[in-house]
């Protein structure tokens, strides 16, 4: 290998280290932060703070130079980031205020085979719910026919698998939207679940989470 290909090489090693540190920062800041507006105020300020250490560190200037040079697209960090502002921009149109009309219809999500809620209640009690969830507190949030003063349901799970769940049997509705205006949910330690933190978990899912061949499993064979 010759030298300018070594030194190329090693830039590249460099770069991808530093941005994968970045990265990890950057993901790590915007899951506290639960506002969408802010976590894009966040990540601009975040890339300039990126930007300026960057030009500040030779040997980092170059590698980006060497990473970037003649690519048509955005490479390594600047790429990362712009993807995370776009995902973040979608998620701001999914979860905009649907019209006042809509908004009194909506009274929480629609599972489309109630027959089953039931048996799907008896499989994730204790398991991915909390155990002092009601039936009847269960229904309510997928039937459309919220009780009065029903309480949110604890899942005891990662929230990267409700996403996972919510994604796979709720896609056709705006549910991100639906079980923070309806208070459906809140996490194993009590915060209630918004639609920022469903967002954020399902940007970081990169393939199924842990736990989801489980879940696939009991929705399948209560679906027979």
């Amino acid at each position: 290998m010759r030298k300018k290909e070594k030194l190329e090489a090693r830039n590249n090693l460099i770069i991808h280290w530093q941005e994968n540190e970045y990265e990890q920062k950057m993901n790590d800041e915007l899951s506290k932060i639960s506002d969408l507006h802010k976590q894009l105020e966040f990540l601009n300020e975040f890339e300039l703070k990126y930007k300026d250490e960057v030009q500040r560190i030779p040997y980092l200037a170059d590698a980006s130079g060497i990473v970037t040079a003649g690519n048509p697209h955005k490479a390594g960090f600047d790429a990362m980031i712009q993807n995370k502002r776009d995902f973040i921009k979608q998620q701001m149109e999914l979860t905009k205020p649907i019209r006042k009309k809509q908004e009194k219809e909506i009274k929480s999500l629609r599972y489309e085979h109630p027959e089953i809620l039931d048996s799907l209640y008896e499989k994730l009690l204790g398991k991915y719910i909390h155990s002092d969830t009601s039936l009847e507190q269960f229904k309510a949030a997928f039937t459309e026919r919220p009780i009065e003063s029903t309480k949110p349901i604890q899942w005891i799970k990662e929230t990267n698998l409700l996403a996972y769940f919510l994604n796979k049997e709720f896609s056709s509705q705006k549910y991100q939207y639906i079980i923070e205006s309806c208070q459906l949910f809140k996490s194993k330690n009590g915060i209630p679940i918004t639609a920022s933190s469903i967002s954020t978990a399902l940007y970081q899912i990169t393939a199924n989470p842990k736990g989801s061949e489980k879940l696939d499993k009991i929705l399948a064979s209560i679906k027979k």
